[in-house]
């Protein structure tokens, strides 16, 4: 032990900046994760696959069969199920300890990019900028939020790998005609290689099926710009590739999933170039301006292309240069790698607006090694130039740096919305067992198909997944618990727990918001009073039925169906500070709900606070724009709150779509002469 800590002092003695690298992307990392629960998938398949028997999980290790002939063994991953096997008995439930381990491997995945890319030569500043866009990016951030993911280990064999094997052809001398004298004849530091490339491989392979691109990567490198290390390297290559197939007889009677052609599972990493679309984040990603991005992506290639070529012009005149080998810490130019480059390009960004679900940003982790090391290249040769010196270097920084902010503005963004979600189910979960073990408890629409932690308490042991909450109508009021994406306006709920899924992380101090989490919604029934209070405004009675349901809001300020009634009641009696209370209290919860907003704004413009009430009023007109009556309240707030020219803009918007409306005219006419 003595001995490899000395060793390691002597490496980071040797590589400083690869340390201190990988401990900066640790912690932010750390930051980024601190406080998550484990999500779905880490209970419904990696644990569950952890729960086999450790020799079980060993022998789906070792032997190369798999067990989802279908998939080309996609999800069949034992590695991972046994590294959460070990991390489960260190660490149970707790994700802490399970994000702490991820944290780590993503500053070794960090740092293990930034060794490389000084390795090929890479000037420090271009290989530290590049690695901020790394470290930052959407796609590894993402993958590194959910932990289920384990892109963040794969990728780290892989580069590993990579720098290995790229290392090894770069400096070992391995004759062509290596393989005459038979495989018993190999040198010992070939054979070495060998083993090492193929098990590598393989185990990687066994916790996440991209580690199956690093043969092909290399067989590419070899064919394209190494082709007089061919002979030497097929044969290992093809070992590698076939090591990381998963054999079955059910796979040789089928082509792989991802083959154009092929039937049976499909999805976004299997259907031909929809991958592209995970790429997307790795990009500017600055919201509802995609066709910005594609256009400036479209001229900074071009630009790239343009310089590529003028320098290898001058090239022709300089021997040395002109016989330097086309790599990443080169300069000569190659026209099959540039190509191959822009069409790979055109193909992302082809795909560039959207990506439709949260989770599946995460693949973006797969392109960003490349992209990275493709910028640092363009980096270290810009950074290089004479012409570039002075204000081209400081603006190079400075876009970089810019670049680099919008990664983490949408890096936070992303943490705020899905960390709400699962911590706040997670707390929800919590709560349910600890207060209502005996009670009747359900995952509500949008939750029903989401696993939660194993539990012998009653109510999570015996839980139920609803479609709707019209379901709820079958059980006894006081008896059932929900669990729902947000609050809802209906007077059979009331909510038990509004968990505004901040946790105690310095993350969640700083950004969390207290509204847009789950909460746990108690099912009350049909309160008889609501009846009683309809049956006494039929009467003519508005104060008898305000008394009625205000005495229930009293008794129950959570149950904004009630609340959303007695709103209506104060409006009918033109009781604007009451309906100003009710909204104040229960508008946060529906940001998107046009009625509550338009409500909202109502009770505002009641009490004179004309520009709270214009804001609410121009969030409801967005939504419903054009409407005439949203319209014409939000032209009145604002001329009220003096900007007159927006006022009459809208108005004049309002008439082209109603004209010859006198009410309109009427205000137009009054407002404009005012």
């Amino acid at each position: 032990m003595a001995l490899n800590l000395k060793g390691l002092k002597t490496w980071i003695k040797k590589n400083p900046d690869t340390f201190w690298t990988s401990i900066a992307c640790a912690v932010l990392a750390f930051i980024y994760t601190q406080g998550l629960p484990l999500w779905d998938a880490d209970y419904s398949q990696w644990l569950a696959q952890a729960d086999q028997s450790l020799f079980t999980l060993i022998k789906r290790t070792l032997l190369p069969v798999t067990t989802e002939p279908a998939t080309w063994g996609y999800s069949d991953r034992p590695l991972q199920a046994l590294i959460c096997k070990i991390l489960f008995f260190l660490f149970e439930y707790w994700g802490g300890g399970y994000f702490f381990v991820k944290s780590l491997a993503y500053g070794a995945f960090c740092g293990a990019v930034y060794h490389w890319m000084r390795a090929l030569d890479l000037s420090r500043m271009a290989s530290w900028m590049a690695t901020a866009l790394l470290a930052l990016g959407t796609g590894p951030m993402a993958a590194l939020f959910w932990h289920s993911d384990y892109a963040v280990y794969s990728q780290l064999v892989a580069i590993l790998t990579l720098m290995y094997a790229h290392s090894f052809m770069q400096t070992e001398n391995i004759p062509s005609s290596v393989w005459k004298k038979g495989p018993g004849k190999l040198p010992p530091k070939f054979k070495k290689f060998i083993i090492v490339l193929v098990l590598a491989v393989y185990f990687g392979t066994k916790i996440k099926a991209d580690m199956r691109l690093v043969p092909l990567v290399l067989l590419a490198y070899v064919f394209i710009f190494e082709r007089r290390l061919a002979r030497a390297y097929i044969l290992p290559l093809v070992l590698a590739l076939a090591a990381s197939l998963p054999w079955s007889m059910a796979m040789l009677k089928k082509l792989p999933p991802f083959f154009p052609g092929a039937s049976g599972y499909q999805g976004l990493t299997h259907v031909p170039f929809a991958v592209a679309r995970a790429a997307s984040g790795l990009f500017v990603a600055l919201a509802r301006t995609p066709g910005l991005i594609v256009i400036a992506a479209c001229v900074i290639m071009l630009a790239l292309l343009y310089r590529s070529r003028k320098a290898a012009k001058t090239a022709k005149n300089d021997k040395e240069e002109k016989n330097t080998h086309a790599h990443p810490g080169g300069k000569s130019f190659d026209p099959l790698f540039f190509g191959t480059w822009a069409v790979m390009a055109a193909l992302a960004w082809s795909t560039l607006p959207k990506i439709d679900a949260a989770g599946d940003t995460r693949y973006g982790i797969i392109f960003a090694t490349p992209l990275v090391m493709l910028a640092a290249w363009i980096f270290n040769i810009a950074l290089k130039k004479s012409s570039f010196k002075g204000w081209g270097y400081r603006l190079l920084v400075l876009a970089v740096a810019l670049q680099s902010a919008v990664f983490l503005r949408a890096d936070i963004r992303y943490r705020i919305d899905n960390g709400r979600l699962v911590s706040g189910l997670d707390e929800i979960v919590n709560t349910v067992e600890t207060r209502y073990p005996g009670a009747k408890f359900a995952l509500g629409p949008g939750l029903g198909d989401k696993a939660i932690k194993p539990s012998k308490v009653q109510s999570l042991a015996e839980k139920k997944s609803f479609n709707s909450l019209g379901e709820a109508d079958s059980y006894s009021p006081g008896t059932l618990y929900i669990a729902a994406t947000s609050p809802v306006i209906d007077h059979r709920f009331t909510i038990d727990l509004k968990s505004p899924g901040c946790t105690k992380s310095a993350f969640d101090a700083i950004f969390c918001k207290k509204t847009g989490a789950p909460v746990l919604l108690k099912y009350i029934g049909n309160p008889p009073e609501l009846s009683n209070a309809s049956a006494t405004e039929a009467r003519g009675d508005l104060q008898g039925a305000r008394n009625i349901v205000e005495g229930l809001y009293r008794r129950d300020p959570d149950n904004h169906g009630v609340a959303f009634r007695l709103g209506l009641l104060a409006y009918k009696m033109t009781d604007y500070p009451l309906m100003e209370r009710i909204y104040d209290a229960m508008g946060v919860y529906y940001p998107d709900n046009s009625s509550v907003l338009y409500n909202w704004g109502i009770a505002k413009h009641g009490v004179g606070k004309f520009k709270e009430s214009a804001g609410h009023f121009g969030k409801a007109y967005k939504i419903h724009p054009g409407d005439y009556a949203i319209g014409f309240y939000l032209a009145e707030a604002w001329f009220r709150d003096g900007k007159k020219r927006k006022a009459l803009g809208l108005m004049k918007e309002l008439l082209k779509k109603y004209p010859g409306d006198s009410g309109l005219m009427n205000a137009f006419n009054k407002w404009s002469n005012s």
